[in-house]
């Protein structure tokens, strides 16, 4: 399968990438440092997964989620944030596929994506 993990925080990004890049079932991991910048990898890209920090400055993932849901209707998109999700709105959180906790994302993420697939 193809990823695209979309975090401004570079560390964070290259250390999911790397993650990910180690799952057997994963062909290709696309990165992005933004939100439009992540919409417009998925356009190219064309990946069944998107992972996603949901605070970003510019476009927030759950903007750029609503963009790629639009442009690609079949990807599923997991957002991740580092804060508890009650301060999301309830109903903007529902363009994700699946939300995970920034805190516990290693432990979940790959049985989240086996799951969502």
């Amino acid at each position: 399968m193809k990823i695209v993990v979309i975090d401004n925080h570079e560390y964070f990004r290259n250390t999911l990438v790397g993650f990910l890049r180690d799952i057997p079932e994963v062909e290709r991991v696309g990165e992005a440092s933004n939100g439009l910048e992540g919409v417009e990898m998925v356009r190219r890209m064309k990946p069944e997964v998107v992972v996603m920090d949901i605070k970003m400055p510019g476009m927030n993932g759950i903007e750029a989620a609503a963009l790629i849901k639009h442009y690609r209707p079949s990807v599923k998109v997991i957002l991740y944030s580092m804060y508890e999700f009650d301060i999301y709105d309830t109903e903007e959180l529902k363009v994700a596929d699946m939300v995970i906790s920034k805190h516990r994302l290693f432990e979940e993420l790959v049985s989240g994506i086996r799951r969502i697939l």
